[in-house]
């Protein structure tokens, strides 16, 4: 299994290097490129971006319900809450 683990770390490598590889042969072919395909360019250069950091581990506050052991000690006390009351006000 760690073999196939190995395999499949070595592929997401090589496919980032053809990325960037891709990258930098637009770079270079920028001058030669209709305004839509620099459009085009960008827009997957900020799609890439985004994705990226939608992929990328997120801060324990946005990971939406936690427990104490999955958070940093005394964090929750540095953090503003928003929470919805659950029981009737009694007047």
């Amino acid at each position: 299994m760690d073999s196939n683990l190995e395999n499949l770390a070595e592929g997401k490598e090589e496919e980032q290097e053809q990325e960037e590889d891709e990258e930098d042969y637009d770079d270079m072919n920028l001058e030669n490129k209709s305004d839509f395909e620099k459009q085009q360019i960008h827009l997957k250069r900020q799609i890439k971006s985004i994705e990226k950091d939608m992929l990328d581990a997120k801060p324990w506050q946005l990971t939406g319900e936690i427990e104490g052991q999955r958070r940093p000690e005394n964090s929750l006390l540095e953090e503003y809450l928003q929470y919805d009351r659950t029981t009737r006000l009694r007047t």
